[in-house]
């Protein structure tokens, strides 16, 4: 529940930081729409949900929603506003145990807060629908002119990844890229890869 206040966010429900959020998840959705990444409309599940505004813009366009957010009170309030399940707690833990698979998974900035990202990808892999797609970003830790003082080198981020660490990741997990490198969410840097499974460890 302290999570925002460590990136210097006092009120999350503020109109400047909803309509931020908005932006970077259109933003999300342009990249796949550019690239001729998006699917038709089917399942999907957001790792790490938040407020919600990925998985809104995503009801809109006429996919299955359903979100697992850690914080709880986040949780229950954007289940209420999306009309849609989100589990509070942790992934996969939190998910009902008869879950159908997914044809989208996505995680923004999650995996380098988790204690095993490699179990958090192995998971994922195990939720998707044949043919079903991930959607995976993260900060990018091989930035050009990144410091140890920046932002990204903070106590939350368990893990920083670059493109050979990422990728390596992936492959590891059973993923095979359809689209993968560094990229930006308005303007700002981080890693992107679009990928489907293909086997890998368990």
């Amino acid at each position: 529940s302290d999570y925002w206040l460590e990136f210097g966010v006092p009120d999350i429900r503020s109109p400047g930081f909803i309509e931020n959020k908005r932006r970077k998840a259109r933003h999300r959705i342009s990249f796949l729409e550019k690239h001729s990444l998006l699917p038709t409309p089917g399942s999907l599940l957001e790792i790490g949900s938040a407020e919600g505004q990925f998985l809104s813009e995503m009801k809109a366009r006429g996919w299955r929603i359903r979100g697992i957010e850690p914080d709880r009170e986040l949780a229950r309030t954007s289940a209420a506003d999306l009309e849609a399940p989100v589990a509070a707690g942790m992934f996969p833990e939190a998910l009902p145990s008869q879950t159908q698979p997914f044809d989208l998974i996505t995680a923004f900035h999650v995996i380098e807060h988790a204690l095993s990202p490699r179990e958090v990808l192995n998971a994922a892999r195990g939720l998707l629908a044949k043919d079903g797609l991930l959607y995976l970003a993260v900060p990018d830790a091989g930035a050009v002119g990144l410091t140890l003082e920046h932002p990204i080198f903070r106590a939350c981020h368990l893990y920083s990844f670059t493109t050979q660490t990422l990728g390596h990741l992936l492959q590891v997990c059973g993923f095979e890229p359809l689209w993968f490198g560094p990229s930006d969410v308005c303007g700002k840097p981080e890693l992107k890869a679009v990928a489907r499974a293909t086997g890998g460890e368990s």
